[in-house]
């Protein structure tokens, strides 16, 4: 493609250091280079004019500099009526290169959901071509997004990779919404991943998922230390296999027939595999295998490469030896050499936290 742009007559978008680079680039690897100069809205100079003023002049390609604006940049050039959109290329660094490709080739990727939804984005950016690709992450957390931004940035994606929310806690961005929305771009729906019980213990946004078990000895009068001998022998009973089979069934319900099918993978390697880093963190794995049924919805291959993407961590869960034995995992998958200081220390706020209550309810 650089042999192209030999003896044309270029600019290039928006006017930064990059572009600078670019601009250097070209006067070191083109024979005859002509740039007729740069495009920007909001930065002044002799070489640099506005998008509307192109309305006017002769020229063989823009180029748009790779950035988080460029495919904004793509359809602000575009909606110019006089520009044809065979003349924008994308251009990207790579090493001490560059590579290019018409801006007509590029698809708009939007991933919609939980930070599950944002770590895929991290995978999707890292691994698919940033010129074939324009990929964007909007949560689904709180109050931060607006339902009408989300529609908007739905409106102007071709893919939509997502996690709806349940028709009860939403009547805009449920599934059926969505469907009947934007049935004509290619929707692809992922569960939302949240399982407890495949670590006894787990600390997260001020939760402790497992405490039944340690307030159930507290209630039965079981003092502190007595309890510590207890976990550290393994002999209390965490009831994980419920706890899993519980939350699984409700994961099941609450968002069937999804594009991205899940449930049998979890079911059948759970225990073999390290599928989960925390009860709504999957491990690279699982994340490995909604790559494997992307591939062929969008016909790509990409995969995880072990040190490539770090694993998505957050809570604090851990898992003793005796619980792996109990439950049938396999040897060392979730193996963790300070699963006794980690399940101490929750021990411990699980404990506080009881006494505070006695002692609220001894003061009403």
């Amino acid at each position: 493609m650089l042999s192209k742009l030999n003896n044309k007559k270029i600019y290039i978008t928006p006017y930064n250091d990059m572009a600078v680079k670019l601009d250097n680039f070209f006067k070191k690897n083109l024979t005859i280079y002509n740039l007729l100069g740069f495009i920007d809205s909001n930065k002044i100079a002799s070489n640099i004019i506005k998008a509307k003023e192109l309305e006017n002049c002769f020229y063989d390609y823009i180029i748009i500099l790779n950035s988080s604006y460029q495919n904004e940049i793509y359809h602000s050039l575009k909606n110019i009526s006089t520009i044809k959109a065979e003349k924008l290329l994308f251009s990207r660094a790579k090493s001490d290169k560059y590579l290019f490709s018409p801006a007509l080739q590029q698809q708009k990727i939007l991933c919609f959901g939980t930070c599950q939804m944002q770590h895929l984005t991290k995978i999707l950016n890292h691994y698919l071509d940033g010129i074939k690709y324009s990929i964007k992450y909007i949560t689904s957390y709180g109050d931060s997004f607006s339902t009408q931004e989300v529609y908007k940035n739905m409106e102007s994606a071709d893919i939509i990779i997502y996690q709806a929310l349940s028709e009860k806690k939403s009547k805009t961005l449920n599934n059926k919404k969505i469907q009947e929305l934007f049935h004509l771009k290619t929707l692809i729906s992922i569960p939302f991943l949240k399982v407890y019980g495949i670590y006894p213990l787990e600390y997260s946004s001020g939760f402790i998922f497992g405490e039944k078990s340690i307030l159930y000895l507290l209630d039965k009068g079981i003092k502190k230390e007595k309890i510590y001998t207890l976990f550290k022998e393994g002999l209390i009973d965490f009831d994980m296999e419920n706890r899993f089979n519980n939350s699984f069934y409700q994961m099941n319900i609450f968002h069937p027939n999804t594009t991205i099918k899940l449930s049998n993978f979890i079911k059948n390697n759970y225990k073999n595999k390290k599928l989960f880093n925390s009860y709504s963190h999957p491990s690279n794995i699982l994340y490995n295998e909604i790559l494997r049924q992307l591939n062929k919805i969008l016909n790509i291959d990409i995969a995880l490469n072990k040190n490539d993407i770090s694993e998505h961590l957050g809570s604090v869960s851990t898992i003793s030896p005796y619980d792996s034995k109990k439950n049938n995992y396999a040897s060392s998958v979730y193996y963790d050499g300070e699963w006794f200081m980690k399940g101490i220390l929750m021990i411990d706020l699980i404990i506080s936290r009881y006494q505070l209550s006695k002692n609220t309810e001894t003061l009403k």
